[in-house]
């Protein structure tokens, strides 16, 4: 079952490059515009390791995503 996801994501971004950018892309805008929404005032003291860690991947993930989907759409 996993094997065979993995293949057909693989098969999507060989044969549907310029449509998976545009995927990629607009699902990263919609999770960049519902974290920009979310995100209030950040509260220094009452949080923990794990929960900056998270912070910091989730905008981690929103750039690395941006900087990929441009390269699917040339």
């Amino acid at each position: 079952m996993l094997k065979s996801l993995k293949e057909n994501f693989i098969n999507l971004l060989e044969e549907y490059p310029f449509y998976t950018g545009i995927v990629i892309l607009l699902l990263t805008i919609l999770l960049l515009l519902y974290k920009i929404r979310k995100n209030q005032s950040i509260d220094f003291d009452n949080r923990n390791v794990a929960s900056w860690d998270a912070y910091f991947n989730s905008w981690a993930i929103i750039i690395v995503l941006f900087i990929f989907a441009p390269f699917l759409l040339l």
